[in-house]
């Protein structure tokens, strides 16, 4: 049995720790080596921005985002060319006779003269067009960053919670035994072990309970990093580092905003090309006409080749086919800039709900530091002193006991909040750059 000394000691050690004691420790010590879709290998060792890296090279819709990017990056080349020029050929199945011989064959060639302000427009709307690409791409990298920082404090909240529950859970089981001691010898009713054995049991089912929330923690973060099933996640014990700056929003330099604004200018310079199509275009050609001889004596120019030079014109009739794409096109990038302008006052807003968030967890977390439970450690130590010495009841020091634990779990949770608001604000932040390892 322990001593009303072993309690104490107990209570105070460094396995229930205070605010500012003794971390949880990490669910794995091993750092996991991880094979890199390219680049150098990432090894997972507990720290959030390893996890972030990971994801940077095996999220697949990273992956597919910075793949739809280079695929438009490629089509530039592939826009505003002129149009390929095209040779004829035929052969007269019937010679057509004239003066100098029978015409055998035609060769002839022709070139499309495009106008140039449409050849400019398409490369204009191509060059838009990866911009966004790239631009949405880096949206999705950043968004990736805060996904894999609220999975990541979402497991470190959770495991340090487990620990803080089942130290406290040690206590209990210590005033048990104490308390036994005493039943023993008639100091203390059945009814207060009953009420120790039901806060134990309480402990024992919210251990149960944390251990099924860390496996759908663990599945969440393994989502967001692209990993496959089966890969360790190490955490790390230490809490989120406190900041005093708060970064500024990048508004509409983020590249989701960017993003929005080339898709418009896509479909501006799209309506540019389609106006075009209501004007005439012309084509050079030219022709060779193989005549074969008549072998007439004298005969100037006998088997002499025709040489022709043609200009074709088209006649765009569908005027109002061409109007209709011209509007179709202006209306797109009206409704995309409209579009950036919602997801300007989306990220402004979210800024500020993080910041929000921010400011809030991070008095939380003073208070809970500096006052809340340094007072519960106190009176937490002098009520198992009483109890000890037999001047407390069982139920004060039960309940002094749950007060310190809700204080400590409020802390992480706490901790955890203002990590995930960090990260997130971060995001939206002008001049963030992501570490890409």
């Amino acid at each position: 049995m322990h001593s009303a000394a072993g309690i104490l000691a107990l209570a105070l050690t460094g396995c229930v720790g205070g605010g500012r004691g003794r971390e949880p420790a990490p669910i794995s010590a091993q750092p996991v080596a991880a094979r890199p879709a390219d680049g150098q290998a990432v090894t997972l060792d507990g720290a959030l921005p390893a996890y972030q890296r990971y994801a940077l090279q095996h999220h697949p819709a990273l992956a597919a985002a910075w793949a739809r990017a280079r695929g438009a990056q490629a089509q530039i080349d592939a826009s505003g060319v002129w149009p390929e020029p095209k040779i004829s050929a035929g052969y007269f199945l019937r010679s057509v006779e004239t003066r100098v011989g029978p015409q055998r064959a035609r060769i002839g060639v022709q070139q499309p003269l495009p106008w140039p302000g449409g050849l400019q427009a398409q490369r204009q709307g191509a060059e838009a067009t990866a911009g966004a690409a790239e631009a949405a791409a880096e949206a999705a990298a950043r968004g990736v960053y805060a996904e894999v920082a609220a999975a990541y404090w979402s497991l470190w909240r959770l495991t340090a919670q487990r620990g803080i529950v089942a130290a406290h859970l040690d206590v209990i089981r210590g005033l048990s035994e104490l308390n036994r001691g005493r039943l023993i010898t008639g100091a203390v009713g059945l009814p207060a072990q009953q009420q120790i054995d039901l806060a134990a049991a309480r402990q024992l089912d919210a251990l149960g309970g944390l251990d099924a929330e860390i496996d759908m923690a663990k599945a969440r973060l393994r989502a967001a990093i692209g990993a496959p099933a089966g890969l360790a996640l190490p955490v790390q014990s230490a809490p989120p580092t406190i900041i005093d700056a708060r970064p500024a929003l990048a508004g509409d330099r983020h590249p989701a905003v960017q993003a929005e604004g080339l898709r418009a200018q896509a479909y501006d310079a799209a309506a540019e090309a389609r106006r075009d199509k209501a004007w005439p275009t012309v084509a050079l050609g030219a022709d060779w006409i193989i005549t074969g001889a008549r072998d007439v004596e004298g005969l100037e120019g006998d088997g002499q080749d025709a040489f022709m030079l043609g200009l074709t014109v088209s006649l765009p009739l569908w005027q109002r086919s061409y109007a209709a794409e011209v509007e179709a096109a202006e209306a797109l990038a009206e409704g995309q800039r409209a579009q950036q302008r919602a997801t300007l006052d989306a990220q402004q807003a979210q800024g500020e709900i993080a910041r929000r968030a921010l400011d809030d967890a991070a008095r939380q977390i003073a208070l809970y530091t500096d006052t809340l439970i340094p007072q519960a450690e106190a009176t937490h130590q002098a009520v198992l002193g009483a109890y000890a010495a037999g001047e407390a009841q069982i139920a004060q020091a039960l309940l002094v006991q749950r007060d310190l634990l809700d204080l400590r779990l409020a802390l992480i949770q706490a901790q955890a909040r203002y990590a995930t608001a960090e990260a997130r604000l971060r995001s939206l932040a002008a001049g963030e750059e992501l570490d890409r390892g």
